[in-house]
């Protein structure tokens, strides 16, 4: 630490913070903060400077994207969230400028950190305001890189009937284009949301597997791998297992010579569905553990949201109702806090107390229930995990 650095901290007026890779993060105090930039503006060198933190920050977000899919991707996601506030600021100044191209690039950069945090609220918020830019919409492959990511924001939201009409807004985009990874993740989308409705999964089936031919075509490996996940849910909703789980494991070996570890637990998750559905509990239950363990290490909270509820349903199946309610509400507490609750989920919960108060005594479920009340991530997490050591599974 350089000796004017290490007089500020000690005077108070910087803060370090050592991170997990050893290297140390400065932070302004944020009366500090505004006092520097008002003296930048009485100066005239307010642009310079932000527009000189808004390029390295893009360029950090550039890095960080690739950086999130691979073998690092622990330390990419802690780096990433100590500097939140910078990429914030950073993107905003870009949006000032009305830098359409560079704003949609940083927001895309940007998305699968939003992803894996749950920041929901966040992606949509930007990627609304991108979108909403004038003249957008005159770069086609730059409209799509913003309509995808909404599309699907909006779906995992529970609005089904948005997320669709602009999925298919994207495809319509994506089609008269070259094959590119963005073609390849507007199919994947539409795909997946019309498998996931009774009467759309032919037509999504196509689109999954027109998806899989083009990220070969193109060596798009991480959507390849993606696009085999897809199949799997495809064959899966069609009752054929045994086809699901060979691409679901095909997936997964993939995504473990990518170095993917938080897709490497997806597809754990999505196989405890599968043993699940199947009705073999030892193995669901066996997958969706090893999927809450990287789901912890990665700090994917929307993960191990849809890993306890897999407990839950197993731990039901099993005549286990007090222990299937409390991960259920563990997981339907995560859901909440990050905006992801739905009427769908809402039917699963009533379903979920329906069948406790068959069993349990009205006093226990209500002691569960508020043992639940304004719990944090981190509560919700910890009290679903004592739930799994008080089981021993």
């Amino acid at each position: 630490m350089g000796s004017v650095l290490f007089s500020l901290v000690n005077k108070n007026l910087i803060q370090a913070h050592e991170q997990q890779d050893g290297n140390i993060h400065f932070h302004l105090l944020e009366t500090i903060r505004k006092f520097g930039i008002d003296k930048l503006v009485e100066t005239g060198k307010f642009n310079q400077y932000a527009d000189r933190h808004a390029e390295y920050f893009f360029d950090l977000a550039k890095q960080a994207n690739d950086e999130l899919r691979g073998p690092d991707q622990i330390l990419w996601t802690n780096h990433m969230i100590t500097l939140h506030e910078n990429f914030r600021s950073a993107l905003e100044r870009i949006i000032e400028k009305e830098d359409i191209k560079t704003a949609v690039e940083f927001a895309e950069y940007l998305y699968e950190f939003w992803l894996r945090h749950a920041d929901f609220e966040e992606a949509r918020y930007w990627m609304e305001r991108i979108s909403a830019m004038p003249g957008v919409q005159n770069f086609p492959e730059c409209y799509l890189k913003v309509l995808n990511p909404l599309a699907w924001i909006l779906w995992f939201q529970g609005k089904t009937e948005a997320g669709i009409s602009m999925s298919e807004q994207a495809l319509a985009v994506a089609r008269p284009q070259p094959d590119s990874v963005h073609k390849v993740v507007a199919l994947l989308n539409l795909g997946l949301m019309l498998v996931h409705q009774a009467e759309g999964i032919r037509k999504g089936w196509g689109l999954i597997a027109e998806a899989n031919e083009i990220s070969q075509e193109i060596d798009a490996k991480w959507e390849y791998a993606r696009s085999l996940m897809a199949l799997a849910l495809v064959h899966l909703r069609v009752n054929e297992y045994n086809k699901a789980l060979s691409f679901y494991l095909d997936s997964y070996k993939l995504y473990q010579q990518l170095g993917d570890l938080n897709f490497q637990g997806v597809v754990r998750r999505l196989i405890g569905d599968l043993e699940l559905r199947r009705n073999n509990l030892p193995e669901a239950v066996k997958a969706y553990l090893e999927a809450v363990k990287i789901s912890q290490e990665v700090d994917n909270t929307l993960q191990t949201a849809y890993n306890f509820i897999g407990l839950s349903n197993t731990a039901a199946l099993e005549g286990n109702h007090s222990d299937a309610l409390k991960y259920h509400l563990a997981g339907k507490t995560i859901l909440e806090n990050i905006g992801i609750w739905s009427s769908g989920y809402e039917d699963e919960w009533e379903k979920r107390i329906q069948s406790a108060q068959n069993v349990l005594d009205q006093t226990e479920i209500e002691a569960i229930l508020a043992s639940g009340r304004k719990m944090s991530n981190e509560k919700a997490i910890e009290y679903a995990l004592e739930v799994v050591k008080a089981s021993d599974l």
